[in-house]
């Protein structure tokens, strides 16, 4: 994502659509889209925060479930 907001330079294909996107929209990526349209940039940075506690939240609740499941025996874990 950096990449692709500050120098227009797709790192994958997730961002080569999300770029994609930002062009039918008419936001332009590169260094100017942090003046630009700064209440997008923040709406994206904001939604990667909330999603980094999300995820938190989800890896300690089932932390000691993901130790069982990897605690089990080969012979039942690589069918699945």
């Amino acid at each position: 994502m950096i990449p692709m907001l500050t120098l227009s330079i797709p790192g994958d294909d997730v961002a080569a659509l999300l770029m994609g996107a930002f062009l039918i929209h008419g936001l332009t990526p590169g260094p100017l889209i942090f003046f630009e349209h700064t209440e997008t940039i923040y709406a994206i940075f904001a939604g990667f925060l909330i999603t980094d506690l999300f995820l938190l939240g989800i890896a300690k609740l089932g932390f000691r479930f993901f130790v069982k499941v990897a605690s089990l025996r080969r012979y039942y874990i690589f069918p699945v």
